[in-house]
């Protein structure tokens, strides 16, 4: 099972917290927060995984902060803001999107931020967004290694449905040999 901590960066304590937890977990960092850099080297320090939790494009428009991919860029754009994002982490070994579910439908982009990520040799990790998502696909067929998110743990952040989630990734954990 691979536990994935989205969204980090914005808060030191919170943060603080989940990296001295001595368990192994990757951690998401959003790209050119205040706290970002100082936050990933010391989840490196605790021997925790650090991936950049790339801002995509969504259908409902929220938006994305620094950093953001938009079916508008071109090639170069979407690869420069890829780039540009990658430095602003250190130690990153993987992506995967903050939200994402309008870009990650666009095969032309999904390809050019595969491109990048072989060329970069880092894996990725599709958060699945939208049903309509070809980014597993895309990957794939570039040769990066990537798989699909199977659950997300807090979608109700009540314990008890934290705990029915949890039990639903410890069943397809079982039954598919990984989670």
């Amino acid at each position: 099972i691979a536990i994935i901590i989205d969204d980090m960066g914005n808060h030191w304590k919170q943060a603080e917290r989940l990296i001295d937890l001595p368990y192994p977990m990757t951690l998401a960092f959003l790209p050119h927060r205040k706290n970002t850099p100082a936050l990933a080297r010391k989840a490196f320090r605790n021997k925790k995984e650090i991936m950049l939790h790339a801002p995509m494009e969504n259908t409902l428009q929220l938006p994305l902060g620094d950093g953001a991919l938009t079916s508008s860029m071109s090639e170069n754009e979407i690869k420069e803001s890829l780039r540009d994002s990658l430095r602003s982490i250190p130690y990153v070994q993987g992506v995967n999107n903050h939200m994402g579910s309008l870009l990650t439908r666009h095969p032309g982009h999904m390809t050019w931020l595969m491109r990048e990520l072989l060329r970069r040799n880092l894996f990725f990790v599709d958060s699945f967004t939208t049903e309509r998502s070809v980014a597993l696909q895309m990957a794939l067929e570039v040769g990066v290694p990537a798989v699909r998110r199977n659950v997300f743990l807090d979608t109700n952040p009540d314990p008890d449905a934290v705990s029915m989630e949890f039990d639903r990734l410890l069943g397809l954990a079982h039954e598919q040999g990984y989670a």
